[in-house]
């Protein structure tokens, strides 16, 4: 069983690095954290302070939410006693 789930976050972290897009983030004068796909999008006057990173794609981030929903749903189902927080 750890074998496989070893291999799954593998596969998935392997997945993780090809899958991902470029993100560019400014804050506006107003201190709004803004974000986009394009950098056309971007206004002009906030393209010298755009930071510009890696996302992970909506895709790659449902399927990670599954896994660590099915994960847990195991770790209650085999552990019962220790899914009640205090």
């Amino acid at each position: 069983m750890k074998e496989q789930l070893v291999l799954i976050l593998s596969f998935l972290f392997i997945f993780a690095l090809s899958a991902s897009a470029t993100v560019y983030k400014w804050v506006d004068e107003r201190g709004v954290v803004n974000f986009t796909d394009d950098y056309n999008n971007v206004p002009p006057s906030y393209r010298g302070s755009v930071v510009e990173t890696n996302a992970p794609s909506p895709y790659l981030l449902n399927l990670l939410q599954r896994q660590r929903l099915i994960h847990s749903q195991r770790e209650r189902q085999h552990n019962p006693l220790r899914s009640h927080r205090l």
